[in-house]
């Protein structure tokens, strides 16, 4: 591995036959086992230019690999991963073939071994039930669809666009699309008693990976084993699910991706998206407007993960703690903010519309694009004063939401604002966060105004519990949850929103909802806002995104999500959230509601740099608020009306 990274592939070569002889000594010629080591060999062969003997060794490999069989058996394989290292070397066979002899039929190849390389990756995922499993194999795909991507881009014709895009969306966010696949499908021919068993073990598991977080460490091993069961009773209903119902199975996994042409019909004409992937040594822009669609490739030759980290820290370090040199960290947000724009929007900003729809990828979800810098030399030239911008998981969930099932609820808002006991260190100040559990002054007035606005629900102080709240939910089109939050980058399922803490309550975890509890609720709301610290941060995990409360809430069924990428300031989001609602009351869509909203407040307060305005983000349908909570009070009242009419007519024609 040393001399391949060196280049010296020579002496890898050697290394990699020493170790094969050695193998073959002690497996007793075990095929599978040797078969590994020639692997490494024939790359080794493939990089040193002996192509004559990789391509002898890789019809070797392919005997054992499939039995001897002709044809690629990509459904019932000895080992996986033997198969992919066969596909992979393949096609690095007939790249360098291809460079030699520049003949079309090597490049017909490395297109059909990167085909057959991606229908077994999706066979791979689609077999494997074990959530940890798939996570492992969306990293190694990613690595694979990295280099499928720049070889469809470099390599063949600009027919291969469409591909290009459909591996970008592949894995991203692959858990959410199931889950909304089968949301918007009915299956009569499935007894509800399976969907309940499914959904009874799932909150079983939930319940006990919960515990198991806050539990002593002597009783950890005991849960371990529970879990350890009900993921072996999960497992045998997949099965049965596979079987019996495959058409349930194939949906739930085999998710379709939307075209560019679908994406396109549902843009305006003042619409623009922009998708990125972000790989180890490139990064892709997919732009898509009304009529124009380009993929840009940049090299990743500069430390984006370190111009991410600096930006946020600029932005918001010194404002946490009023510790450190406020100037010294304002040009370490001026520096990054400028060098984020340049590399990111400003190679397709001529594409660019008002409307800018962002699917960003790995470290990009943790940017605010709204505070990204156009100009080095002017710290106020804001992104958020060109354009209007929001953000989705996918382009796919894009259309799932505008194309999914509308919801019908009863009630308009909920409004929920917990107290809490612990005084805050500077509690009078004005630089009090939403943040470790301290006393919150404004969320509960900002809740009042919130629920009076639209006329309705308030769960404030002792009501606003976790139980009280789980209780209603459903029944709201906007749930407003203003109150304490922690995102937990290690392990995404456990960040938690915090509610009331009832008074007879023993566990903490009675007044927090955790991100892996969102995954079974069933909500019906247009709109969720979490005006709390980091809710949309968490873990981030290649081939899903960031697992955060944002996340938990549109996987439960919420269409958008207001959420935020740092630890808040009471008082600032307070006035920045009933400036939002008034704007989303007077028709605006809700990405352009807060975007007024922020463009007031950076025009009228006087503490307005990016940390009190630019941590909260719209991600998913950004729509008009929709009115159906009022739509059976408007037939009833209709029909009344009419029937009154029909009345004192007939009336009248009596009495004449």
């Amino acid at each position: 591995m040393i001399y391949h990274e060196k280049k010296d592939f020579k002496k890898s070569l050697a290394s990699h036959k020493k170790a094969l002889f050695h193998t073959q000594k002690i497996s007793n010629t075990n095929p599978l086992s040797i078969t590994e080591k020639n692997n490494h060999i024939i790359k080794a062969l493939i990089y040193d230019s002996q192509l004559n003997q990789a391509k002898t060794q890789l019809d070797q490999v392919k005997n054992i690999v499939f039995s001897g069989k002709n044809n690629y058996d990509l459904k019932n394989t000895k080992n996986d991963i033997l198969v992919e290292e066969y596909l992979t070397n393949s096609i690095l066979y007939h790249k360098k073939k291809s460079l030699i002899e520049k003949k079309d039929q090597h490049l017909d190849s490395i297109k059909y071994y990167y085909k057959q390389l991606d229908f077994f990756h999706d066979k791979l995922q689609e077999r494997t039930l074990n959530n940890k499993s798939n996570q492992i194999l969306a990293e190694i795909g990613y690595s694979f669809y990295e280099r499928y991507i720049n070889d469809l881009e470099n390599i063949f014709d600009s027919n291969n666009q469409q591909k290009s895009f459909e591996l970008a969306e592949k894995n991203k966010s692959r858990r959410l699309l199931e889950k909304i696949n089968i949301q918007n499908t009915s299956f009569k021919k499935i007894p509800d008693s399976l969907f309940k068993e499914e959904k009874n073990i799932v909150n079983q598991i939930i319940s006990n990976e919960t515990k198991k977080n806050t539990a002593h460490d002597s009783l950890k091993s005991k849960i371990s084993d529970k879990i350890f069961e009900l993921k072996r009773e999960q497992e045998k209903l997949e099965k049965l699910f596979k079987h019996k119902y495959p058409e349930y199975h194939q949906l739930k996994y085999d998710t379709k991706i939307s075209s560019i042409k679908d994406i396109q019909s549902k843009l305006s004409t003042n619409q623009s998206l922009l998708e990125y992937f972000v790989g180890d040594e490139n990064i892709f822009i997919f732009a898509i407007t009304k009529d124009i669609y380009i993929v840009k490739q940049l090299k990743k030759d500069f430390p984006l993960k370190e111009w991410v980290e600096n930006l946020r820290n600029g932005i918001y370090s010194y404002w946490n703690n009023k510790k450190g040199d406020l100037d010294e960290y304002n040009k370490l947000y001026r520096k990054n903010a400028f060098n984020l724009y340049h590399k990111l929007i400003n190679p397709i900003k001529n594409l660019l519309t008002e409307e800018v729809i962002i699917v960003p990828d790995a470290e990009l979800n943790f940017i605010p694009f709204d505070a990204l810098l156009t100009d080095k030399n002017d710290d106020k030239s804001y992104l958020i004063k060109d354009y209007q911008i929001s953000y989705n998981y996918s382009a796919t969930h894009y259309l799932q939401l505008l194309n999914g099932k509308q919801k019908k609820t009863t009630k308009s808002i909920l409004a929920v604002a917990p107290s809490f006991n612990k005084k805050a260190f500077d509690y009078e100040s004005l630089l009090a966060k939403r943040s470790d559990l301290s006393n919150l002054e404004y969320n509960i007035p900002e809740a009042k105004s919130v629920s009076a606005l639209f006329n309705g629900t308030l769960l404030e102080s002792n009501h606003a519990t976790k139980e009280n709240f789980l209780k209603q939910a459903k029944n709201f089109n906007i749930i407003h949850l203003s109150t304490h939050a922690k995102s937990n980058d290690a392990m995404g399922e456990f960040s938690y929103i915090a509610f009331q803490k009832e008074t007879d309550s023993t566990s903490i975890n009675d007044s927090r909802l955790y991100v892996n509890e969102l995954y079974n609720l069933d909500l019906n709301a247009d709109l969720v806002v979490l005006s709390a610290c980091e809710t949309g941060l968490g873990e981030l995990k290649r081939g899903e995104g960031v697992i955060s409360l944002a996340r938990g809430f549109t996987y439960a069924g919420a269409k958008s999500t207001i959420t935020s990428l740092w630890s808040v300031n009471d008082a600032q989001t307070t006035k920045l959230m009933e400036s939002f609602y008034t704007n989303l009351k007077e028709g605006m869509t809700k990405d352009k509601a807060l975007r007024q909203a922020k463009l007031d407040y950076l025009n009228n307060e006087n503490l307005n740099a990016p940390y009190f305005w630019a941590g909260f983000i719209p991600a998913g349908d950004m729509s008009v608020i929709s009115s159906n909570t009022n739509y059976w009070c408007w037939i009833v009242g209709i029909i009344i009306l009419v029937m009154f009419f029909i009345f004192n007519r007939k009336r009248s024609k009596k009495l004449r």
